[in-house]
């Protein structure tokens, strides 16, 4: 019998949920935290990776992007998860 040992990797480029600049189109500084619409969206995402079976994430250190990878770490409505997420320096955006 011959087996196909394909390995298949997908990677999902997410951008952190909203935060009132946002919302109101004004570059923001780096530590601008996520609004409800963000949180909101952040804990959503969680649910949706959780279901995809996503097996790491890697997050910016910047609060916006770090909440968003530690609703997916802990699980939507509180249940953990034992999927690592991992705040990166080297993701965060660059100043203008």
């Amino acid at each position: 019998m011959v087996h196909d040992a394909t390995l298949s990797v997908m990677i999902y480029l997410i951008r952190h949920g909203q935060t009132a600049y946002n919302a109101a189109a004004v570059i923001q500084p780096a530590d601008t935290p996520l609004n409800e619409r963000g949180l909101d969206q952040a804990d959503r995402l969680a649910a949706r990776l959780g279901a995809l079976g996503v097996a790491h994430v890697l997050a910016s250190d910047l609060p916006r992007a770090v909440y968003d990878g530690r609703a997916y770490r802990t699980g939507h409505r509180g249940f953990a998860r034992t999927q690592p997420a991992t705040a990166r320096t080297e993701l965060r955006g660059r100043p203008w």
